[in-house]
């Protein structure tokens, strides 16, 4: 038992001690889970921008005159401005070419597709 100077048990002093570590701990758990949502909230927007700076880059191949896939299937790679690689699988049809890429940031993946019809020069994205 904890005695005071005169003698007497200090549950009141325990008491608020336990509060205040159980208070202090709640808020550190608060902040570490704000943190690691502001870095998840950070890296979705990272992702987000660099698939569209791919198909950025995808739909400026497609437009250029000069561009055609070797065979029926082919492969290819890019690199985006911050370095991040990505990985474009063509299907070239009679009508239609169908582009996938693939790319992956910081643990994080992405992939999608792009059907390119030959004939209307229109695109889908899926």
């Amino acid at each position: 038992m904890i005695y005071n100077e005169k003698g007497m048990v200090l549950p009141f002093m325990l008491a608020i001690a336990l509060i205040l570590s159980s208070l202090v701990l709640t808020i550190s758990n608060r902040l570490e889970t704000q943190m690691l949502s502001y870095e998840q909230r950070v890296n979705f927007q990272k992702i987000n921008l660099l698939e569209k700076e791919t198909i950025q880059i995808i739909l400026s191949q497609i437009e250029d005159p000069d561009f055609s896939p070797v065979g029926f299937e082919s492969s290819d790679t890019i690199t985006l401005k911050n370095g991040t690689i990505v990985t474009l699988n063509y299907r070239n049809g009679s009508a239609t070419l169908e582009i996938k890429y693939n790319f992956s940031y910081n643990d994080y993946q992405s992939n999608g597709t792009i059907n390119y019809n030959k004939r209307q020069q229109t695109y889908t994205l899926e």
